[in-house]
């Protein structure tokens, strides 16, 4: 998985001098609500997303899992070349609840832009190794887009035998054309899909959110797993600037940023107060290699330290404003001071939703309690909880079931 630098759409655009697109800039996609159903040890869970979202539990209590039903929704939605959605899992049988290849995975996420409220569902079978899209459908407050197995529906005008069962409607080709009348007295709008036999079916959407959602949904998220000694490791120059999954790439988007518009004041600061200064350098092998320099003293990618290259990486992911930022074990390699930042820095920013994963209880004391998602296991099902009441939190967290935080 990766996430690019600078933002663009994979679905083609086009439209009117006079009715320009609306810039991500402008509007913003709010996710505001999961859900998923059948994923590892997820049997049913349903979260509403805040602005920053601390999901905290006991060793196996399902937090990575709910991190990794993020990505596996990504990765399914908008897969990079030659991706395969399962093999991180090593195959749908270990994907799937109770290895049961009979059982479909399901997700579900909810929103809106402009005004305009969205869902998006998927209901997908990986088992044979085969992928298959068995459902999916996606609503504004008015179009619905379906489909099941190879047949499309568009508002209720069903084509049968146009889309390809391994492959999202997400990422089948959409183009869309927006325009004025001749009376010019209301916009209209059209949108074309390229069929798997490469034909064209072209249908009008009854308003323009349509055509506005397909191209950011799931575009704009990322998930982040950081492993310090990845994400500062040299990074070909040929490569496009973007962070994996892992925070590799890092290198190559600060340097993307210091040529395009100077490295963020953010990041700088941050730097600073360590008593840091950063260098980017192009080795004679073309590569982007990442230094930091201390009182005259250049230090090494593999000398580091760990804490400043995962902040480096996090505030990095922030800098390029995805609209959620998911962290995994976002404790890993910080001190609290870096964690304290960190909170202080999430909440003043107001462009990007964040979900971070955490062992580390001091972390809690950080925040307010209704941004808290706490994870539980029951009979071998993780559930979800979340607290009104700020003396149920170490109720919940210090009973039996939750030992181990």
């Amino acid at each position: 998985m990766e996430f690019h630098a600078p933002f663009k759409p994979l679905v083609k655009i086009k439209h009117h001098a006079q009715q320009p697109f609306i810039s991500r800039m402008q509007y913003f996609t709010m996710y505001n609500e999961f859900q998923v159903k059948n994923f590892k040890s997820i049997e049913d869970i349903h979260v509403k997303l805040g602005h920053l979202n601390v999901v905290v539990g006991f060793n196996g209590s399902g937090k990575t899992n709910l991190v990794d039903a993020f990505l596996l929704m990504k990765t399914l939605a908008r897969p990079l070349p030659a991706q395969l959605p399962f093999a991180i899992w090593w195959g749908y049988e270990n994907a799937v609840f109770e290895n049961d290849v009979s059982r479909d995975i399901i997700m579900k996420i909810s929103g809106e832009i402009e005004g305009y409220n969205f869902t998006y569902d998927m209901e997908v079978n990986g088992s044979g190794g085969r992928l298959v899209f068995v459902k999916e459908v996606l609503s504004t407050e008015h179009d619905i887009i379906e489909r099941e197995g190879t047949t499309l529906r568009i508002n209720g005008e069903e084509r049968k035998d146009v889309l390809r069962l391994s492959q999202s409607i997400l990422n089948h080709s959409f183009q869309f054309l927006s325009f004025d009348t001749e009376k010019r007295r209301e916009e209209k709008h059209q949108a074309v899909l390229v069929t798997r036999k490469g034909e064209q079916i072209t249908f009008e959407p009854n308003s323009r959110a349509m055509g506005l959602v397909l191209p950011r949904l799931l575009n704009d998220f990322h998930v982040l797993k950081v492993s310090p000694e990845l994400a500062s490791s040299p990074y070909p120059n040929f490569q496009p600037a973007t962070l994996n999954l892992n925070g590799q790439g890092l290198p190559k988007v600060l340097f993307t940023m210091q040529q395009e518009r100077g490295i963020p004041e953010l990041i700088q600061d941050f730097l600073e107060e360590e008593g840091y200064s950063l260098m980017l350098k192009l080795s004679d092998e073309g590569n982007i290699i990442l230094y930091l320099k201390q009182d005259n003293v250049v230090i090494p990618p593999p000398s580091i330290p760990h804490g400043i290259v995962k902040m480096l990486t996090i505030l990095t992911a922030l800098e390029l404003k995805p609209l959620l930022l998911v962290i995994d074990e976002v404790e890993n390699s910080l001190h609290l001071k870096y964690l304290e930042r960190l909170v202080d820095i999430i909440e003043s920013q107001e462009e990007t939703k964040v979900i971070l994963t955490t062992h580390f209880f001091p972390l809690v004391d950080l925040i307010d309690p209704s941004q808290l998602i706490i994870m539980s296991k029951y009979d071998y099902s993780s559930k979800a909880f979340t607290i009104s009441n700020p003396e149920e939190v170490k109720d919940k967290l210090l009973r039996p079931h939750g030992r181990g935080l």
